[in-house]
């Protein structure tokens, strides 16, 4: 199997895969002592992230807004200024645990302190790890829905960003049946997801088992 990026020469995807032109290029490293004040004391998940923690209800002209409330009807999206402790993030791109202003969890969301809509949520519970074995378990459940979908169909988009619980992740599927013939596209277009490029590919390499990765980003 071999993999590219953009136009760059391919090479083989295990062996690219530590190299250094992988490391992310958004955000910066948080040192443990950044992550300890942020991180909710009784989290005992494997992973550990920063804190970000929603605005108070406030009133206005309609009555009282719970900044909340989206996200309590299902909406997976939190925007820049529902955002409290946005300052304290400042630099950060990743992922995020969700907490209200009582500390009610919503589990964890990309983050991207540089966007409008900041942070968009990827999973339910905070106690998840996010790891090769994560994106792996998503892109199995999206893959099953299109085979049934798209049976005998050899081109179509096996995972659709949040549709498919993966926010800002895209990756299509090109070609024949058969390990040789498989080429997979791979847009990652979060910030917060870069720091898992990485386990991005190697979870394309092992679901899809394909010919080729190709790897566009527009960052």
């Amino acid at each position: 199997m071999r993999i590219f990026f953009d136009k760059m020469p391919a090479a083989n995807l295990f062996d690219a895969l530590p190299s250094t032109f992988l490391k992310p290029r958004w955000g910066r490293k948080f040192s443990s002592s950044q992550i300890s004040a942020v991180v909710p004391p009784q989290s005992t998940a494997t992973q550990q992230w920063p804190l970000l923690k929603l605005k108070e209800p406030h009133i206005t002209g309609e009555g009282t807004f719970h900044v909340d409330r989206g996200l309590r009807r299902g909406v997976p999206y939190i925007n820049a200024d529902q955002v409290a402790n946005k300052k304290q993030l400042n630099g950060y791109s990743g992922v995020v645990a969700v907490e209200n202003h009582t500390g009610k969890g919503f589990g964890l969301a990309v983050f991207n302190y540089k966007a409008g809509v900041c942070a968009r949520m990827i999973s339910d519970n905070a106690m998840v790890d996010i790891d090769e074995q994560f994106f792996i378990d998503r892109m199995q459940a999206a893959l099953i829905h299109r085979q049934r979908v798209f049976r005998g169909k050899e081109c179509y988009r096996v995972v659709n960003s949040d549709g498919d619980s993966l926010p800002g992740l895209i990756i299509d599927r090109y070609g024949g049946e058969g390990k040789n013939k498989i080429v997979i596209v791979v847009q990652i277009f979060a910030a917060g997801l870069e720091p898992f490029r990485n386990q991005i590919l190697v979870a394309c390499g092992k679901v899809y088992e394909p010919a080729k990765i190709v790897l566009r980003n527009d960052h």
